[in-house]
């Protein structure tokens, strides 16, 4: 049996920082800090770890249902999905991710992302 992205990168230990650190950036970004003014950011570090194990073949604790509940008030739009997913590839290139499982997570978080643009 072939091992998950999540087992093979050693473990969900590694994912809080990964993520710790695509919001990092995310802070740092013109257009995207808006979304984080009145956030609290370990609560959201901690759901998105959640999330990316999840995207990463660990157990999944949110389902696509839930998506839309939690992220359709903070009004992302198609170029928030667009900063996001270069700042999460860079971020995983960073980390030392192999590109088959940085295009593997990218495309998995971007539809999973794109639940949440409002029309």
């Amino acid at each position: 049996m072939a091992q998950t992205v999540l087992v093979h990168s050693g473990g969900f230990s590694r994912v809080r920082p990964l993520v710790a650190a695509i919001y990092d950036k995310a802070l740092g970004h013109e257009t995207l800090q808006r979304h984080f003014a009145h956030v609290d950011m370990l609560k959201l570090i901690d759901r998105q770890a959640k999330m990316i194990a999840g995207v990463m073949g660990g157990h999944d604790a949110f389902g696509d249902e839930t998506v839309p509940r939690a992220d359709v008030r903070h009004r992302i739009t198609a170029e928030d999905i667009d900063d996001m997913g270069v700042i999460l590839r860079q971020t995983l290139a960073d980390f030392g991710y192999p590109p088959r499982d940085v295009d593997r997570m990218c495309n998995a978080s971007v539809r999973r992302r794109l639940l949440a643009v409002e029309a």
